[in-house]
C-alpha cells in the first residue's frame, strides 16, 4: 500500500501531458499547476508563479481553514453514529417485540380458532346422531302416508294420461279417415278424366291407323265411298284436345304442439310432526371483522434521547396541535426529560405551584407541588429546578 502512495505521488509530481516536465508553476487564472511546455502553449498570457513561492500561502492558508473542523466537531460526529447505532439497536428491539407479540398473537387466535373448530365439528356429529335417532322413531308412520298420497296422485295422473292418449288415437283415425276420403274422391275423378283422354287418344289412332291404310292400299272405290266420312271425322277430331275439367286440391296438415307445456305440481303431502330435541353447543366464534381481534399496528412518534440533539428544528408553516397537556391554571414554562416527558409548570398570574410530569402522548403521570412557587424550570441531570428568582433554586427529584 505505501509502494502504490508512493508512485501516486511520484506520478503527480510530473505533467500528464508533457512526458518528462516537472508540475513547477502555479496559474492563478486557472488555479492549476502546470509545467514549463503548458505555460508556453496554453498559459503564456496568464499569471503565473512558481509553485514554491505560493504552495506555503496555501499551506498556511489550509490549516487555517482546519480550525473550522476542530477534533470536537469529529467527536460530535462520532457521538451521532454512536446515537444512530443505540437507536437501530432500540428499533431492531422494538420491531422484534412487535413481531413477537403479532406471532403469538397468531398462535393464540390460530388455537382457538382450532379448539373451536374441533369443539363444533364434535357437537354437531353428535347432534346429528340425536336428530337422526329422532328421526327414525318417527318417520315411519309419515313416510307410509306420503307413499299413499303420492301412489293416488301418481294414479290420478296416469289415468288423465289414458284418456289422453285414447283422445290422441281418435283425432288421428278421424283426420286419416278425412284424408282418404278426399283423396278416393279426387283419385275417382282423375281416373275417369283417364278414361275419357284414353278414349280421345284411341279415336285418333284409329282414324289415322284407317286413313293412312286406305290412302296406302285401298282401291278407288273405297277411297271414294269412305273419303267424306272420314274427312269429316278427322274435321271432328282436329278439335279434340285433351282438357282436364277437373281442379286439383292438395291438402297439407299442420302438426300442433308435442311437447307438454303444463309442469306438474306436487301433491300436498301431510305436514310432519317431528319433535326434535334442540341442543346447545359450546364452540365460538369471532363477532364482526377478524382483523379488529387480531390487533392493528400503530405509529407514533418515538422519543430517542440520544437524538435530540442532533434533529434539525423544522419551523410549521402553521401551528399543529399534537399533544394536549391537562392543565386548569396558567401555564408559565415547558421542559424536556431525557425520556422524552414534559414537564409543565402552572398555576396563577404571580407564580406557579405545581409541576405536571406528562408523557409524550399528554398523559399526566404525576404532580409535584412547589411551596414557594416558581417561575421557571431547569431540568438537570434527572432533577427538576424551579427558579422563583436569581438566586433561591429548589430541587427535586423526577422519580423521586
Amino acid at each position: 500500500m505505501r509502494d502504490q502512495l508512493r508512485h501516486v505521488l511520484d506520478t503527480a509530481q510530473y505533467c500528464d501531458k508533457h512526458d518528462g516536465e516537472p508540475l513547477a508553476f502555479y496559474c492563478e487564472n486557472d488555479d492549476t499547476v502546470m509545467c514549463r511546455e503548458c505555460i508556453v502553449k496554453v498559459h503564456s498570457k496568464h499569471d503565473f508563479k512558481e509553485l514554491g513561492d505560493v504552495v506555503k500561502v496555501q499551506r498556511d492558508l489550509i490549516q487555517e481553514k482546519l480550525k473550522c473542523l476542530p477534533t470536537e466537531k469529529l467527536s460530535r460526529f462520532e457521538k451521532a453514529e454512536n446515537a444512530i447505532v443505540r437507536t437501530e439497536e432500540r428499533l431492531t428491539e422494538n420491531q422484534r417485540k412487535v413481531l413477537c407479540l403479532v406471532d403469538c398473537q397468531k398462535l393464540a387466535m390460530t388455537k382457538e380458532i382450532k379448539e373451536n373448530s374441533n369443539t363444533i365439528e364434535r357437537e354437531l356429529d353428535d347432534y346429528y346422531q340425536q336428530v337422526e335417532k329422532d328421526v327414525r322413531q318417527q318417520t315411519d308412520a309419515y313416510l307410509t302416508s306420503v307413499k299413499l298420497h303420492l301412489k293416488t296422485y301418481q294414479t290420478k295422473v296416469q289415468s288423465d294420461y289414458i284418456e289422453m292418449q285414447k283422445v290422441i288415437d281418435d283425432k288421428s283415425n278421424e283426420i286419416t279417415a278425412e284424408v282418404m276420403a278426399f283423396a278416393s274422391t279426387q283419385v275417382k275423378t282423375l281416373e275417369s278424366e283417364k278414361d275419357k283422354q284414353e278414349m280421345n287418344k284411341i279415336a285418333i289412332q284409329s282414324i289415322r291407323d284407317f286413313a293412312q291404310q286406305l290412302t296406302d292400299k285401298g282401291s278407288d272405290i273405297e277411297v271414294m265411298t269412305h273419303s267424306k266420312k272420314l274427312k269429316t271425322r278427322i274435321q271432328e277430331l282436329q278439335t279434340v284436345e285433351p282438357v282436364f275439367d277437373t281442379k286439383i286440391t292438395d291438402i297439407t296438415f299442420t302438426p300442433g304442439q308435442t311437447e307438454m307445456d303444463v309442469v306438474l305440481q306436487l301433491p300436498k303431502i301431510p305436514k310432519p310432526q317431528l319433535s326434535i330435541k334442540t341442543l346447545s353447543i359450546t364452540a365460538k366464534t369471532y363477532r364482526g371483522p377478524l382483523d379488529t381481534y387480531f390487533g392493528s399496528l400503530k405509529q407514533k412518534r418515538a422519543n430517542y434521547p440520544a437524538l435530540k440533539e442532533f434533529l434539525r428544528v423544522t419551523w410549521l408553516d402553521k401551528p399543529e396541535r399534537n399533544v394536549c397537556f391537562g392543565v386548569i391554571c396558567l401555564l408559565r414554562d415547558i421542559q424536556c426529560t431525557d425520556d422524552g416527558c414534559m414537564l409543565v409548570l402552572h398555576g396563577d398570574l404571580s407564580f406557579a405551584k405545581t409541576v405536571s410530569v406528562f408523557s409524550s402522548t399528554g398523559q399526566c403521570y404525576r404532580e409535584i407541588s412547589i411551596e414557594e412557587g416558581a417561575k421557571w424550570l431547569l431540568y438537570i441531570l434527572g432533577a427538576i429546578v424551579s427558579i422563583t428568582g436569581v438566586e433561591i433554586a429548589v430541587f427535586f427529584a423526577v422519580m423521586g
